[in-house]
């Protein structure tokens, strides 16, 4: 029987990696930007956790503003 990672190969051993990194990547990036309010910081925190992928690109392209 052979194991879940070893049919990835090492491109989507990498993927999932970045994939499961990019979330705690945007929610430190969010902590240290400090918005201007703080509406907006937990309104990009629900986001993110809600729909992390997704979420935490949407923020790397319009919540770095």
């Amino acid at each position: 029987m052979e194991s879940f990672f070893t049919g990835l190969g090492i491109a989507g051993i990498l993927l999932l990696i970045a994939a499961l990194l990019l979330p705690l990547f945007a929610l430190f990036d969010l902590y240290q930007k400090r918005h201007k309010t703080t509406g907006s910081s937990v309104l990009w925190v629900l986001i993110i956790l809600m729909i992390p992928y997704i979420g935490s690109i949407l923020y790397f392209f319009f919540g770095r503003r």
